[in-house]
């Protein structure tokens, strides 16, 4: 197999050598006759090409490569070396033009690999030592100086600084980050020295979960491409009837041969792919990672989305909207310093609702001690040496007296049936409620616009999926513009949704989540978009897109992209096939010999290359 590959890439240089000795033929006397050059680069250029067409259909693959073949053998045979060695160059440069263009379109892509960090520096002791990104571990402190690449996820535990975010969310605009925020391996230290907390392994850093989705993507054939070898079918046939009927009427084999010339396979085999890695491309640019082919087509087609309510249409960060104060001796800002301070270190959605109120305020926060979380509960610590609980009711109320506690759990509710949550904020030693705090999750930004250019764009039907209360599901509903939504629904049912969307619909259907439990929705589709989620692996993986950034106009974007990608793939297979079908009733004419024929084939594949390279689709 080696050996087939080297040989492929010395045809082209082979095939140019030989017809530059046979235009030299022309000038001065040659030892070797300039036809015998040619037939020998011929030869050699039939070995990997016979070779791929009987592998193809060993595999049961049928292709337009069949007409290269007898194309190039009909010229050996009769002599016409010339025209063989111009449609042995055009297949061979074709193949060297197709990985140019990949290598063109994959720009962004290969620009992300280029930037996985390999190296971090640690402090340990006041001493900082340079070592592989592999042995960082967790709790180590990383140095990250300025136009450095920050090597692992991790918290600010000192300096500020700007970061550029673009390799992960596709945004240009630099993004400030100060202590207790997090900063993400793969993006850019722009401004000063900072002081990182590793707080997950290289192999589990955001980064690191984008290039590996990203190779996948690189390592997927795009079945568009079979889309391609179906048309190809009736092309072939169209081909060897008509060269069959032009030495039929003409009794002259280089009529056929004419025909096949320029029915070769080029624009066919090139378009898609190539439209596929630049479409892929873009993606990647704008922070949209997309796995195959084959959901590109599917998202094009599609005339169905389903979304996920929370984190997916809305914000999926509660933020603090009210503070009841219980506390003689606490005011508002030094519960939110307590709060903030033992939620600083938690990856639970509502901390980021706690330490952006913190942030706003200007509150300094404070290290806790004995810090202990019980996920999707509450957490306790030390802060300023006394103990304090911060969680939902079952957590913190089950420490209090039971007549105590009812009052609380009556708010609780309340909140609850409204939309909201309640966190209590307790001091566990004197056994004291000093506060609540209501949170509420918040619409996206634009997210009536980017509905609006989704319908615009072609999509039918739009459907909600929560698991709030009714009441709840249809004023959000109203607020989106989406008047189909079911209420109180779990992950199993989710699925289910999905698949009696798909027996009711013609078109794919496109589900749009974030969270674990959209998992399976999202692998039940026929489209899945994993929104704003790297750091949840259960629903990147279910995902056949990931959107990395937490900005909603990349759906928009995403479905315009793929439609068209697949406009502009079918473009080059008709503009291909179109053009080579004009040119075949000439040659079956007599109109132009073989090896012209050969060289007007080699102008559609530059028309059909550069329409495929044509993929430009803007953020609207």
């Amino acid at each position: 197999m080696k050996t087939i590959e080297i040989i492929k890439t010395v045809i082209p240089f082979t095939t140019i050598l030989a017809l530059f000795y046979w235009l030299l033929g022309f000038i001065v006397p040659l030892p070797i006759n300039s036809d015998t050059i040619l037939k020998l680069s011929i030869i050699l250029g039939l070995v990997p090409l016979t070779v791929d067409i009987f592998s193809s259909i060993l595999n049961k693959r049928f292709g337009v490569d069949l007409i290269a073949l007898v194309s190039i053998t009909g010229s050996l045979l009769l002599g016409e070396y010339l025209a063989g060695a111009v449609i042995l160059l055009m297949l061979s440069g074709g193949e060297y033009l197709e990985s140019y263009a990949m290598r063109r379109s994959k720009k962004e892509l290969h620009n992300l690999l280029s930037l996985a960090p390999r190296f971090a520096q640690i402090r340990k002791n006041g001493v900082i030592d340079r070592i592989d990104i592999e042995k960082v571990k967790i709790d180590d402190e990383v140095i990250v100086k300025p136009g450095e690449i920050v090597p692992v996820d991790g918290i600010i535990l000192e300096g500020v600084s700007s970061f550029d975010e673009s390799t992960i969310t596709g945004e240009a605009i630099p993004v400030e980050k100060t202590i207790h925020d997090w900063v993400y391996s793969g993006v850019v230290n722009k401004e000063s020295a900072v002081v990182v907390k590793v707080m997950k392994s290289s192999q589990n850093s955001k980064y690191q979960q984008i290039v590996k989705l990203v190779e996948q993507a690189e390592k997927d054939r795009a079945p568009f491409v079979r889309l391609a070898d179906r048309y190809s079918v009736w092309f072939t046939l169209l081909a060897f009837t008509l060269a069959g009927l032009a030495w039929f009427i003409s009794n002259d084999p280089v009529r056929a041969l004419t025909v096949l010339v320029v029915a070769t396979p080029c624009p066919l085999i090139l378009a898609t792919p190539i439209a596929f890695a630049s479409g892929v491309s873009k993606g990647a640019g704008k922070g949209v990672i997309i796995k195959s082919g084959a959901t590109i087509e599917q998202l094009a087609r599609s005339k169905t989305f389903v979304f996920d309510k929370t984190g997916t249409l809305t914000e999926g960060r509660p933020q603090i909207i009210n503070i009841h104060n219980y506390s003689k001796s606490h005011n508002n800002e030094e519960l939110i310093k307590i709060s903030a301070s033992l939620e600083q270190y938690s990856e639970h959605v509502l901390s980021k609702g706690f330490l952006d109120y913190a942030k706003s305020k200007k509150i300094n926060l404070v290290s806790p001690q004995n810090l202990k979380e019980s996920f999707g509960k509450g957490i306790s610590g030390i802060v300023d040496g006394e103990f304090y609980k911060l969680g939902k009711q079952n957590y913190v109320l089950n420490d209090f007296d039971k007549e105590y506690a009812e009052e609380f759990k009556r708010a609780n509710s309340q909140a609850t049936s409204e939309g909201n949550i309640l966190v209590y904020l307790a001091d566990v030693k004197k056994q004291e409620i000093l506060a609540s705090f209501k949170l509420s999750d918040k619409p996206r930004k634009n997210i009536l616009k980017e509905i609006k250019i989704l319908r615009d764009l072609g999509i039918k039907k739009l459907v909600m999926l929560t698991g709030d209360k009714e009441s709840i599901a249809k004023e959000y509903s109203e607020k989106f513009s989406i008047p189909d939504y079911i209420a109180e629904i779990s992950p199993e049912e989710k699925m289910k949704k999905i698949e009696e969307l798909k027996k009711n619909s013609k078109d794919p259907v496109v589900m749009i989540g974030d969270g674990i439990n959209d998992s399976p929705a999202l692998a039940k589709a026929d489209v899945g978009i994993a929104f704003g989620v790297l750091g949840t692996n259960a629903t990147t993986d279910a995902g056949d897109i990931v959107i990395t950034s937490g900005n909603f106009d990349r759906v928009s974007y995403t479905y315009s992209l793929s439609q068209k990608v697949l406009e502009i793939a079918k473009q080059g297979i008709f503009i291909g096939m179109g053009l080579s079908t004009i040119l075949m009733f000439f040659g079956a004419f007599g109109l132009f010999v073989p090896a012209i024929g050969a060289l007007l084939q080699e102008v559609i594949d530059f028309i059909v290359i550069i329409n495929s390279l044509r993929v430009k689709v803007r953020l609207k």
